[in-house]
């Protein structure tokens, strides 16, 4: 699959049904530093209206939740204390080691499924797609609905999980290499598979700003293969370091809206979680229709069609970036070639989120 850039807590009644969190806490693995990017989830929609009404999919309620799942699987990953960075990105293109790409099979209250795989910045899948499904208990919203939980806690730590056991594996492969590397020294030595993971990372994003690291990396349909890894005390590259460091500036920008806006969806959106759980529970494939899911579209529909504008100094001159989620980070994307010749002076660059 083709990812990453292109040419204290709550009391144990709180938490019943669902892992202690304390006993969640793993210790850290033995692994390079690495960021996990969540993309937004591909809500699932279907393209014909009459589809949408048969299965019962509002698209706007659909949307936010493409959100604010990801939200809640980055929640729970976090837990886990594994990664240095855990974001939740508009889409694949963003620079990260590791995602999780997902998307809703099924969501209405009662019943939630979601797919997901693992991939890595080579563009390999860690995970052929899987398929999970998890039904809230019967009385769960008159015994939790006033707290932090959300019925579907422990689909999001199941989830967790499989990351968790997904990067133990890879963390032993790496230890053993290092031992392998120690016996035979450094002229026979190899890069474990998650160094190759992390310095692909880099490579792939500065493919993309310079030229002058075109044949860093072979590109075999959606894979990437490292060819030779440039000398990184260079000038060049430690502007490529520079500029990714902006562009880490940027994708928090991103994050931090879409944290925004889930926290401004959730009030209507657990209240349509409780009204509707009967419904979906007897009917399976209704929902409830209430005016409390006014604002969760109209709060939908602007998300999908505008945010904040983002402004970016670049030596002096301000750019201004509108429009969606996507189209500001497109543009973005199409700046980084004039970023990186302007990181040449330092403190060149910087973004500004402007109010609204």
């Amino acid at each position: 699959m083709r990812v990453g850039p292109r040419l204290d807590g709550p009391s144990p009644e709180e938490t019943q049904g669902i892992q202690d969190p304390s006993e969640v806490l793993k210790p850290r693995l033995t692994i390079p530093s690495m960021r996990l990017a969540i993309p937004v989830l591909n809500p699932g929609i279907p393209k014909s209206t009459q589809e949408q009404e048969n299965e019962g999919i509002w698209p706007e309620l659909r949307n936010a939740e493409a959100v604010r799942i990801a939200f809640k699987m980055k929640d729970w990953i976090t837990r886990y204390n594994q990664f240095d960075s855990v974001i939740v990105s508009a889409d694949v293109s963003v620079s990260a080691d590791l995602f999780l790409v997902a998307r809703i099979v099924q969501s209405n209250s009662e019943v939630m499924t979601l797919a997901y795989r693992i991939v890595d910045a080579r563009g390999v899948i860690w995970t052929e797609e899987r398929i999970k499904t998890y039904r809230a208990e019967i009385g769960w919203h008159e015994r939790y609905g006033k707290t932090d939980r959300d019925p579907f806690d422990p689909l999001y730590q199941d989830i967790a999980e499989d990351v968790y056991l997904e990067l133990a594996n890879k963390s032993n492969s790496h230890v053993n290499q290092h031992k392998r590397n120690e016996f035979v020294g450094p002229r026979l030595s190899r890069r474990s598979e998650l160094e190759l993971i992390t310095i692909t990372r880099d490579l792939a994003f500065a493919k993309y700003v310079s030229p002058e690291f075109h044949d860093c990396l072979k590109e075999t349909g959606n894979r990437l293969e490292i060819q030779y890894v440039p000398e990184h005390t260079s000038e060049s590259w430690l502007r490529i370091m520079s500029v990714m460091t902006r562009e880490e500036d940027f994708v928090r920008v991103i994050e931090k809206y879409y944290k925004e806006f889930v926290a401004k969806i959730e009030p209507d959106y657990r209240a349509w979680q409780q009204d509707a759980f009967p419904i979906a529970r007897k009917l399976r494939v209704e929902q409830d229709k209430r005016e409390a899911l006014t604002e969760i579209n109209n709060l939908g529909s602007r998300m999908h069609t505008t945010i904040t504008p983002t402004r970016i100094d670049v030596n002096g001159k301000v750019v201004t970036l509108t429009g969606s989620v996507q189209s500001q980070f497109a543009a973005w994307r199409s700046m980084i070639t004039d970023i990186y010749e302007a990181s040449k002076s330092s403190n060149a660059v910087k973004i500004i989120s402007a109010d609204p």
